[in-house]
């Protein structure tokens, strides 16, 4: 039995008019003859080659209503199952002649502070912690110790010494810590010893001990207020009696090893993300008024002074289309640091390069198409330099078969992505998937009467007429898509509804014909009724009718008279 889901009708609505109904439960009840071409992708791009550091343009095309929209979503649905970050957007919303645009764009779905929150798990867990743990204050022993549930053990100790070791713990190294005890005071001083690092508490004897007059006590929590509300990392060490100048150098090295000294990443795109990421980490302390500052700078704010920036250590430039490129390689980079398999961007509706009605907010002008058509070459150029990174351009047949405003207008871009060999068979492994040739050869009579049976079953549970197709209408479908500008996928969606309209008016003119005929059976067995009662009482009847005639005959009679 076939479980029966309600879906939302504006999801219905639009699987109604012949669009992708967008991503979840829907989409993936109704996608039928996909899982060729989509689990290619998925073994040989999602699974393999981006997550190993490769970056991928493919570009998408077919006739209106082939199933470009409707593909994505399900390359979204993979990706975004697989560990990726999902971006998407469409031509019609955004400017693409300026690679600055798309950049922010992709930026702003990102959600940058997200990505950092998993580069400082990052952190947390190469320092020998457990980040769950950051999120839940530890509970104080009896001994005036910290414990936390779950607490990750160091290499080579077992659970019954961790349990009874108050004083001294094991690091990473296998070096021992010694814990402070009775809060006392620790004067920052000479921190290597030999060329190593001394460890928290390790004892400063002579001239090892620089003093500087300033004391700090590890067992004091850290302040909250500057992070926010949220329990930082420094605060969790705080609270261990860990907070000391070796696990603050510790960690200050980690954001110099992820970003400032990462040659993949642009320089201040790095110390902008080593900033907010020390101020989620609660070391260094970042002010929310410069957070704010940061995040607007990384944002593309244009009234952020840089002379704002530079007191905070950086060196910035605005953000333009020519570096646009380098910093989206930096932001992918990132995104693989925080944990990520990488980044899967689709535009759609990329055929709005051909809009030229006056009026329209999305009008290109000549120049500004071949602005935008230079950036998809310098994108192209510049694949093999980024890393993480796939991307999925689509767009209807026509901006490759246009002569006039099509790819084939800027020669330095059509020399890139057409295809010099054609073979008969659908390649998989092409920059251009054209689903219209996939549909020839993977749709078949079998998957389009799944299709339609898939379609009419969702669109009857909820209320919508629709019926599933016959092998008859399928061949006459196939035979006009042969020749037609409208796909195979919408041709099939139109049927079925048409088929449903059909058969919901021939069940309507039959209720209509039922009630009418029960109507004027009713009015029959009604007149029977009169007349058999009729001939029942005629006698009384007829009776009743002379003897009012024999009442009212002298009183006419009389009237006539009294005329005369």
């Amino acid at each position: 039995m076939v479980e029966q889901y309600t879906f939302s009708s504006q999801d219905l609505d639009r699987l109604v008019h012949g669009t992708a109904p967008g991503r979840g439960r829907l989409l993936d009840e109704i996608t039928v003859g996909l899982d060729p071409l989509t689990d290619f992708l998925d073994t040989h791009y999602l699974e393999d080659y981006i997550p190993r550091g490769g970056s991928k343009i493919k570009f998408v095309t077919g006739r209106s209503g082939s199933g470009k929209t409707h593909f994505s979503q399900r390359m979204q649905e993979d990706a975004s199952d697989k560990g990726y970050i999902i971006v998407s957007f469409s031509a019609r919303d955004v400017w693409l002649h300026d690679f600055r645009e798309i950049y922010l764009e992709i930026l702003r779905q990102c959600d940058i502070e997200h990505i950092l929150q998993g580069c400082a798990d990052q952190i947390i867990r190469e320092l020998g912690y457990d980040p769950a743990q950051i999120s839940s204050p530890g509970q104080i022993s009896s001994s005036g110790q910290t414990s936390v549930p779950g607490q990750i053990s160091s290499p080579g100790q077992t659970d019954d010494h961790a349990k009874n070791t108050v004083s001294l713990e094991l690091d990473q190294s296998g070096q021992a810590r010694e814990a402070m005890q009775g809060g006392q005071p620790m004067h920052i001083g000479q921190l290597m010893q030999g060329g190593q690092p001394m460890h928290i508490g390790q004892p400063m004897q002579g001239d090892q001990l620089m003093h500087t007059g300033q004391s700090m006590h590890t067992s004091q929590p850290l302040s909250a207020g500057a992070s926010g509300s949220r329990r930082t990392f420094m605060d969790f060490l705080s609270e261990r009696g860990e907070a000391d100048p070796i696990s603050r150098g510790e960690i200050r090295t980690a954001l110099r090893t992820m970003f400032t000294r990462n040659p993949l990443l642009d320089n201040n795109f790095a110390c902008c993300c080593s900033i907010l990421t020390g101020g989620i980490l609660g070391h260094p302390v970042l002010e929310p008024a410069s957070r704010d500052l940061v995040l607007a700078f990384l944002h593309g704010d244009k009234t952020v002074k840089l002379s704002q920036l530079r007191a905070l250590g950086l060196s910035p430039s605005r953000i333009t289309k020519y570096n646009a490129r380098h910093l989206l390689r930096s932001l992918a980079e990132v995104v693989h640091l925080a944990g990520y398999a990488g980044i899967l961007i689709t535009v759609d509706d990329l055929e709005m390069l051909m809009n030229r009605a006056a009026g329209s907010v999305m009008r290109y002008t000549k120049l500004r198409r071949n602005d935008a058509y230079e950036s998809i070459r310098q994108l192209i150029d510049d694949i093999d330099n980024m890393h993480y990174v796939l991307f999925l351009f689509c767009f209807d047949r026509e901006l490759m078969d246009n002569e006039n405003v099509g790819f084939k207008t800027y020669q330095a871009l059509w020399m890139r992505i057409q295809n010099e060999v054609v073979s008969t068979r659908f390649n998989r492994f092409a920059d251009i998937l054209d689903l219209d040739r996939y549909a020839d050869a993977f749709y078949t009579q079998e998957v389009l009467l799944e299709m339609s049976a898939r379609l009419a079953r969702i669109l009857s549970e909820n209320g919508i007429p629709a019926a599933p197709l016959t092998p008859d209408d399928i061949a006459g479908l196939t035979d006009r898509a042969g020749y037609g500008g409208i796909g195979i996928p919408y041709m099939v969606g139109r049927a079925v509804l048409a088929a449903g309209k059909a058969a919901s008016e021939e069940q309507e003119m039959r209720k209509t014909q039922e009630t009418l005929e029960g109507q004027v059976m009713q009015e029959v067995d009604e007149a029977g009724r009169i007349y058999q009662s009729y001939r029942g009482h005629k006698p009384q009847v007829m009776k009743g009718v002379y003897e009012a005639r024999q009442i009212h005959q002298p009183q006419e009679s009389q009237e006539g008279t009294d005329h005369e």
